[in-house]
């Protein structure tokens, strides 16, 4: 079971006016236990599906690019996970709610960074 919190963030234009405001769920993933909520041997950082990376090299390849870097926009947040993570949320009513995740939540352990 891993605790969770809403982080916010305001974004700034260089003269100091708010650009806009973000918001996201972070998963506590402090609050797991090695061994009991996930094999500490058995972490890794999620990156692009297989088929994604193929996809990218054969466009490469054809149009004769040179590869120096390259960055995948909302990769991380695609990866599916691989095995059963709980979340425990508070609604608005002051009610804990158990969620099961489908897909990866920043800070939990068998996630990436």
């Amino acid at each position: 079971m891993v605790d969770t919190k809403w982080v916010y963030v305001v974004k700034r234009k260089p003269g100091g006016t708010i650009e806009k405001h973000k918001v996201r769920k972070v998963g506590r993933g402090f609050t797991q236990e090695a061994g009991v909520s996930y094999d500490a041997d058995k972490t890794y950082a999620q990156m692009m599906r297989p088929e994604t990376l193929n996809i990218l090299l054969v466009i490469v390849l054809h149009r004769g690019w040179a590869i120096c870097q390259w960055d995948v926009v909302a990769a991380y947040l695609q990866a599916s996970l691989h095995h059963d993570v709980y979340i425990s949320d508070t609604n608005e009513q002051g009610e804990v709610e158990y969620w099961k995740l489908n897909k990866v939540l920043y800070r939990v352990k068998t996630s990436g960074p």
